[in-house]
């Protein structure tokens, strides 16, 4: 079963959910994330993702960006995904 998928290259954070064809119920979750490269108005950006070591499912996601109009640009870090929102953990049911 694939429990979580990643993205790229879409220019701005988001998710989508994979749901049972039988119940509906929360299985997977896809994870897109923003591009290293610039795209009108929106800085560049990636992730670094912790897996725990037995079911390697994400456990944490930190995101970095890069701030074009800082005069003196660096990656940075952002935030990590269940502190910024507000979410238990990175199970599907939370995403839901």
């Amino acid at each position: 079963m694939i429990r979580y998928s990643i993205y790229g290259h879409v220019h701005k954070e988001n998710f989508g959910i994979a749901r049972s064809f039988a119940t509906g119920k929360p299985v997977g979750v896809q994870y897109w994330t923003g591009s290293v490269s610039a795209f009108v108005a929106i800085n560049p950006s990636f992730r670094m993702y912790e897996v725990d070591e037995e079911t390697m499912l994400p456990v944490k996601v930190h995101t970095y960006v890069f701030d074009l109009h800082d005069p003196n640009p660096e990656w940075k870090w952002h935030h990590e995904y269940t502190e910024y929102y507000n979410m238990p953990d990175l199970s599907p049911s939370s995403f839901d």
